[in-house]
């Protein structure tokens, strides 16, 4: 941390156990958070309040995760055998498209282990936030972990014209151009 500070000219902050304890003197127009969320439950996974809160408008947040398809599905080194249990983390990910699980010496006060999260899952959770684009997933781009890059524009996702301009039988307007004739309208 302090190495990145000097190197960079950035502000470094120290975190906390809890997240939403962290204070922050000023908005930042770059957020790095490296194999954080890789070890977190969905509901801290899931949580893009505070990244928002502390990144500028046009900011970017850049964040990683794990896929199913990273090491987490081959067999665990020897000096992490029994950190969990890879049937039922494999098997929750398959359900539900994000699976976490203690590790065996975290406890429930500092609830850190692995987490695997789909690409379906984490964008069906940022659809929670109208002000954060998608720019980019990029698959096993740090490592075995996935890259996320998120914008940070307001009012960016605006209900979607087409359908409040429905005409009074509720059909949508008939499509022209291009795309009209592509789809047979």
């Amino acid at each position: 941390m302090d190495f990145c500070a000097k190197q960079f000219a950035a502000t470094p902050v120290y975190s906390e156990i809890d997240l939403h304890r962290l204070s922050f003197a000023s908005q930042f127009d770059l957020i790095w958070v490296g194999s954080l969320v890789t070890h977190l439950p969905a509901i801290a996974a899931g949580d893009a309040r505070l990244p928002r809160q502390v990144t500028k408008e046009y900011g970017v947040i850049v964040f990683t995760t794990r896929a199913a398809m990273s090491q987490a599905c081959s067999p665990a080194p020897q000096e992490h055998r029994g950190e969990y249990r890879q049937a039922a983390l494999l098997e929750e990910y398959a359900r539900t498209g994000f699976a976490y699980q203690r590790y065996f010496e975290s406890s429930a006060e500092e609830d850190y282990g692995m987490a695997l999260t789909s690409p379906e899952w984490l964008m069906r959770t940022l659809q929670r936030y109208p002000d954060v684009i998608m720019r980019a997933y990029l698959e096993e781009a740090w490592g075995m972990q996935d890259v996320v890059i998120l914008y940070k524009k307001a009012g960016h996702f605006e209900p979607c014209s087409a359908y409040r301009n429905r005409t009074p039988a509720g059909r949508p307007p008939a499509a022209r151009g291009l795309l009209g004739r592509f789809f047979g309208r």
